[in-house]
């Protein structure tokens, strides 16, 4: 039977990331995208039953609207590992169960923790974070109280393990707070319920399960039962504790933003007493709004790194980092053209980019980082008002881009040429398009054509900068004039997209197969299908223009016996080309199959 997967799905990502972000009632997932994501990646989504859906807690619509509207926030991520330019927690900190545990990369326990130390954060300024916030557009913030690695950065009673006991000897979640309130913006709080450092943490008692190499990462041993070790409660006393420090010691907190996904069961409500804690929270600070990351469904789901698929089923918000990795790293900085374009890609879904960068360790922001900053704020002083406050659609995205309504106002948002240079709208029951306006400057011509309206791009140059055309409609627009509410992409049934079958190839015995195509050909999509012994094995990708220099990404765990994977992908309607190659080589790591079949997608 074909497996489906949505186009919006990009599983050669090289980054870690966590994984669980969406969230849906059981009765409302069949026929939606997310049952196709959960077909193939059941990880990706936590179905929750009606009744238990139904008896949590929620932010109401009207409290909700700020961040529908708000469009853009900032996340900054900052923590020990800083000091060593390196992602938050994962590469220093020993893992403890139910995450993945190993032992690469990691420092010892003696060595990280004594990074807090040297933490002095010189040259940080409130007062400049301040003119940062105003000058870059983000209309919210987001900052990280405490990561994996148990550090708190501000002054709790429950440990001695935070920012004020280090030379900065400050309050450092007080001080972004007061900048966020100064600046007249909302503001949340990043708080991760993993902690690799208290010692009663303990989710998963590792007396009851074996670990093994998928999500979620233990399977429960035979006659044993799923339980947390002895003094997880204590665990979960200290995090109601600092949990309502954090919701009673700095005035209004607008969103309370936990990392503990579900994960295909990996973290679970109970873990936490989730219900009665997120509950707490909505005691302490009326109208907050809380994200899907404790196991209860929360107000809004969260894709990270990714765009998130067409959604106004309920909110959602897409976290990505400015650079390569959660907290500062010297790595390659997404210019602003290529963050507003995300942020573009995220109003056409009719969701949220909320973008992450940090200081450095001695609290400098990284020129290149903040510049990208200010740049996407320049665009949004010119073009925001297609951004903030509109809804996704009428029309749904598309390879090209897609679109954004306020009023009777509609701002068309071309992220990718079409190969026809044009791009035509079909008519929308009702509404005639009456005015058209390129706020952009581009030398773009539209005209009203049978069936719809019709944008000829001819005479445009390179898309290198935004592009966007303001429409204006006969009436005010209303959601119900959106085309539909949410439309599924199966990978290779877009022939358009993804193209056809190029090369087929088969290996009855072996670990490698090469599949050298007839001429050069952009390779969009790579299916494979295996036997039972390969279920379970992972597969590395390599693509060669020549037979001798090889692209390689790392692709998925074969979870089933057809897998089909994005080389190009969509997000939320701009659409990631593939590579183009003329030979393509499937490895499997550490496994021998007795059966393999590898299918080509692509085109010229």
């Amino acid at each position: 039977m074909k497996k489906k997967l949505t186009t919006l799905l990009c599983l050669l990502s090289m980054v870690e990331v966590a994984q669980a972000q969406w969230t849906i009632k059981e009765s409302e997932l069949p026929g939606s995208n997310l049952e196709q994501i959960s077909k193939t990646s059941s990880y990706l989504v936590h179905s929750m039953p009606d009744k238990e859906w139904d008896s949590s807690n929620f932010a109401s619509a009207e409290e909700l609207q700020w961040f529908k509207e708000a469009k853009y926030g900032m996340f900054i991520s900052f923590g020990l590992s800083t000091f060593k330019k390196k992602e938050l927690s994962w590469g220093m900190a020993q893992r403890v169960l139910p995450d993945k545990v190993e032992k690469r990369g990691v420092f010892p326990r003696e060595v990280w923790t004594s990074w807090a130390d040297s933490l002095s954060l010189e040259k940080f300024s409130k007062e400049e974070l301040v003119d940062i916030i105003k000058q870059s557009g983000v209309k919210y913030m987001v900052v990280i109280a405490k990561h994996h690695d148990g550090f708190h950065l501000w002054d709790t009673k429950y440990s001695d393990f935070k920012s004020t006991n280090s030379p900065y000897k400050k309050d450092f979640i007080r001080e972004v707070v007061d900048a966020c309130h100064i600046a007249g913006i909302k503001v949340g709080i990043y708080y991760s319920q993993r902690d690799w450092y208290h010692p009663y943490y303990a989710p998963v008692d590792p007396a009851v399960v074996d670990v093994v190499t998928t999500p979620p990462y233990f399977k429960v041993k035979d006659g044993q039962t799923l339980k947390a070790g002895k003094q997880h409660q204590k665990y979960i006393d200290y995090q109601f504790d600092v949990v309502r420090e954090l919701c009673t010691n700095y005035g209004k907190i607008d969103m309370f933003w936990f990392d503990a996904n579900y994960w295909d069961g990996m973290f679970t409500a109970e873990m936490w007493d989730a219900e009665r804690l997120t509950r707490m929270i909505r005691s302490l600070q009326p109208g907050i709004l809380i994200n899907n990351r404790t196991g209860v469904p929360g107000d809004y789901d969260t894709p990270e790194q990714r765009i998130g698929m067409f959604q106004n089923r309920r909110p959602w918000e897409t976290c990505m980092t400015l650079c390569g990795g959660w907290s500062y790293t010297p790595s390659p900085v997404k210019s602003a053209f290529t963050v507003f374009q995300k942020l573009q890609s995220t109003a056409i879904g009719d969701g949220n980019l909320l973008l992450s960068w940090g200081m450095k360790w001695n609290g400098e922001w990284d020129e290149a980082q903040k510049n990208s900053f200010l740049g996407v704020g320049n665009y949004l002083r010119q073009f925001g008002h297609s951004i903030y406050e509109t809804n996704g659609g009428p029309w749904l995205p598309d390879t090209w881009g897609g679109t954004t309504f306020h009023g009777n106002k509609v701002y068309v948002h071309i992220l990718k040429r079409p190969e026809t240079n044009k791009i035509i709208l079909s008519d929308l029951d009702g509404i005639r398009i009456i005015g058209s306006k390129v706020l952009t400057g581009q030398p773009i011509m539209s005209k009203q054509v049978p069936g719809g309206f019709e944008i000829d791009m001819q005479k445009m140059s390179a898309i290198d900068s935004p592009v966007i055309i303001e429409l204006t409609a006969s009436r005010e627009l209303m959601l119900s004039d959106v085309q539909s509410k949410e439309k599924t992409n199966d990978l290779f049934a877009d022939e358009k997209v993804y193209g056809k079958v190029v090369a087929t190839k088969s290996l009855t015995s072996g670990n490698s197969l090469l599949i050298e195509l007839s001429q050069s050909k952009r390779v969009k999509g790579v299916k494979v299908e295996c036997g039972e012994s390969t279920l379970g094995s992972e597969i590395t990708l390599s693509f060669s223009k020549d037979g001798i220099n090889w692209d390689t990404k790392k692709a998925i765990v074969l979870q089933h016996k057809i897998s089909e994977i994005p080389i190009t992908s969509y997000q939320a309607g701009a659409l990631i080309e593939g590579v183009d190659a003329s030979y393509v080589k499937i490895e499997l790591q550490n496994t021998v199959a007795e059966t393999l079949k590898c299918m080509i997608y692509g085109g010229m």
